[in-house]
């Protein structure tokens, strides 16, 4: 019964303390807007429409910024504004004013961040880049049984890797059509001869972050697929085995977002065979798991972002942490995730997927309240923000 009831107070607390960061969710904003309508009731309602596109033109500026508002401003207006409901439920519209021309009035509104974030993911608005994201694989197809190997930014198809080239082009196209299912667009280098447009100095079987970066923005690819498919002997008389490892990476800071490691057995008395009736059947589930990984971290807002560490100096029992991450995400809409890395006795690391970079961060959130213990950001640099614990209670 004691536990009963300890668990009881527990389930109250943590319920309490999560409230408490939901209403951060909700922000209220007032506005006042004036038409030239005569007719009282047209009025009223035209200034409830103009009020709201007001307040929603303005949140969603400050999540999205001024400039990818106006690039996707016809978007915004027809498929977000026009659906403000969703996430503007609730209005309280003041006293109607005639004026001289027309009419006024003050409006006041609550908007349910979630409930916009929600909408503006939707759309591919929530993402730090437009458009479809595009991806550039950089995959070598190595046969240790025939000891050959193929990469197509090497720009040989020989006679001697004809097997290698035709399973790579192959490839290509199963990988294309899973990634086109979760929406990302997937390059074909060696059917479109991507190898006639590297440089010499490029063309070597292991690349650098640099060299990545570099061929991927040459082809506006802000997302590079790199990684093995090994095909070897296997254990045991006519038998082989492929292992697969595929990383997807963020070109703008070397993050690997996405991870594939897969081992199949592969049987047959004819290797070339093998391999090929192998990899027309696992490609398109492999590229599918990689694809969804990806679009799992697009959707949370993690491409285009990168990692910061967020340093807690003090005490914050299990229920403070939580509300702590749920304020400051609030308080920062540029933050995508955040999570616990390291917890001490006298202080918690947290690692987060922002937009924006610490400086930025502590301008947004110099200090937070947490029902009584209040955090203060007290220094930041170009990797790091460090809040301290000034007062609370235990």
């Amino acid at each position: 019964m004691r536990l009963h009831g300890l668990f009881i107070v527990l389930v109250t607390l943590v319920w309490s303390m999560l409230s408490s960061a939901q209403v951060q969710k909700w922000i209220e904003r007032t506005t006042e807007v004036s038409t030239k309508e005569q007719n009282s009731n047209l009025a009223k309602k035209e200034l409830i429409e103009l009020g709201t596109a007001k307040i929603s033109e303005e949140v969603i500026k400050e999540i999205i910024g001024d400039s990818k508002y106006s690039r996707n401003r016809n978007l915004i207006e027809n498929k977000i504004i026009k659906n403000a409901a969703r996430f503007i439920p609730l209005s309280k519209p003041g006293d109607l004013q005639s004026t001289q021309e027309g009419f006024k009035m003050t409006l006041g509104l609550r908007v349910n961040m979630d409930d916009l974030q929600a909408i503006l993911l939707e759309n591919g608005l929530f993402y730090e880049q437009d458009g479809t994201p595009i991806v550039l694989p950089f995959i070598k197809l190595i046969d240790k049984v025939s000891g050959k190997s193929y990469y197509w930014w090497a720009g040989q198809e020989e006679g001697s890797k004809s097997t290698l080239v035709r399973e790579s082009r192959d490839i290509e196209v199963a990988y294309q059509e899973a990634f086109q299912k979760n929406n990302f667009y997937y390059l074909k280098p060696q059917h479109y001869k991507y190898a006639e447009l590297v440089p010499s100095s490029f063309r070597v079987d292991t690349l650098g972050m640099d060299e990545y970066q570099q061929l991927a923005q040459a082809f506006s690819a802000p997302l590079v697929v790199k990684g093995d498919i090994l095909f070897t002997k296997g254990t045991h008389g006519e038998s082989y085995q492929l292992d697969i490892k595929l990383s997807a990476i963020q070109v703008s800071n070397g993050r690997s977002i996405a991870e594939i490691s897969r081992t199949f057995d592969v049987e047959g008395s004819s290797p070339e065979q093998a391999m090929r009736k192998k990899l027309k059947e696992i490609s398109e589930p492999v590229a599918h798991d990689l694809s969804t990984q990806i679009l799992d971290a697009w959707q949370k807002g993690a491409i285009g972002t990168s990692l910061y560490k967020i340093t807690v100096k003090g005490r914050l029992n299990i229920l403070q942490q939580e509300l702590f991450k749920e304020l400051l995400k609030s308080k920062v809409r540029e933050i995508k995730v955040i999570k616990e890395r390291v917890i001490g006795t006298d202080a918690i690391v947290f690692e987060a997927d922002s937009a924006i970079p610490p400086k930025e961060i502590q301008k947004k959130a110099s200090g937070l309240d947490l029902n009584g213990v209040l955090l203060v950001a007290e220094e930041s640099n170009d990797q790091e923000i460090v809040f301290e614990v000034k007062k609370g209670r235990d």
